[in-house]
């Protein structure tokens, strides 16, 4: 099947630079396209199949996909009603904002890989978002320039908060590609702060798989363990609370999911050649001396 092209042309484009759409996916069948602008979908309810770059996908509530310019896709309905949100950013916003977060190269790289992973949302992020993107219903319809400004905020936060990993990290958008869905939402789960005095039977068990299953996992996907995985996570955390906070050692541990003092002392140790308390010191010294 040809691939239509779309120009950001098409669209009713004003002052408010950007074009945003609610959807209710029926039983209507769309064809392939692109398109030179970026364009963000996000799933409020039900679900829908979903074609990108030539790979099929099942979108359900708290999907969020990021298509570039250029990138293919399709929505195909499955019979259920699907509500959905698709918002297009022109390509110049997207490249000030990248401009303003990080360096064009950070961009060129992203745009080397295939597709950006499709993001799940907790549902508590997935509301968060809706209620946001719904505001926009509520602004005036003659304040374009405000419009605007709300839009870009949402873009902003989007990025920041879903994507700067993948922006920033070319080997984690390239590994995580090949990840199975249900590994790629824990590891996700596993950076929450909330979660981290869960222990390994926790996550089995939020995994729905055994601890078996879920070492095996980590080693054929991440060529580690997940205590491995859970330990390295937990104690950047750890360094970050030293170097940035006045927190009592102590309750950096605890605050890190470490249940034991002398535990989180051998670990970070080990992991940053120094004890916590040296290394606030160090982390100290260079703020005074810039």
């Amino acid at each position: 099947m040809d691939i239509q092209h779309i120009s950001l042309n098409m669209y009713p484009i004003d002052e408010s630079e950007t074009h945003y759409a609610f959807h209710t996916l029926g039983n209507s069948l769309y064809s392939p396209h692109d398109h030179d602008f970026y364009e963000i979908l996000l799933v409020l309810s039900g679900s829908m199949n979903y074609q990108l770059c030539g790979k099929n996908f099942v979108l359900a509530e708290g999907s969020l996909a990021f298509m570039r310019p250029g990138d293919s896709h399709c929505k195909i309905s499955n019979g259920s009603p699907c509500q959905h949100i698709n918002v297009a950013f022109p390509d110049t916003v997207v490249n000030a904002l990248f401009d303003f977060l990080y360096d064009n190269s950070k961009k060129e790289v992203l745009m080397s890989f295939e597709y950006l992973p499709i993001i799940t949302l907790s549902s508590n992020d997935t509301k968060m978002l809706r209620q946001k993107l719904e505001m926009l219903n509520l602004l005036p319809v003659n304040r374009k320039m405000l419009c605007r400004m709300h839009l870009r905020m949402i873009l902003l936060d989007i990025i920041s908060q879903h994507y700067s990993e993948y922006f920033l990290d070319s080997y984690s958008i390239a590994a995580r590609l090949n990840l199975p869905t249900w590994l790629d939402e824990l590891l996700n789960s596993m950076r929450n702060p909330d979660t981290f005095s869960y222990t390994l039977e926790d996550w089995a068990e939020f995994s729905q798989k055994t601890k078996e299953y879920l070492c095996r996992s980590f080693r054929k996907y991440l060529n580690t363990t997940p205590m491995q995985h859970l330990n390295s996570l937990h104690l950047n955390y750890a360094a970050n609370l030293l170097a940035h906070t006045d927190i009592e050692i102590i309750d950096v541990a605890y605050d890190s999911g470490f249940q034991s003092l002398s535990h989180f002392y051998h670990l970070f140790k080990e992991e940053f050649n120094s004890s916590p308390s040296k290394y606030r010191i160090k982390c100290q010294r260079k703020d005074l001396s810039k």
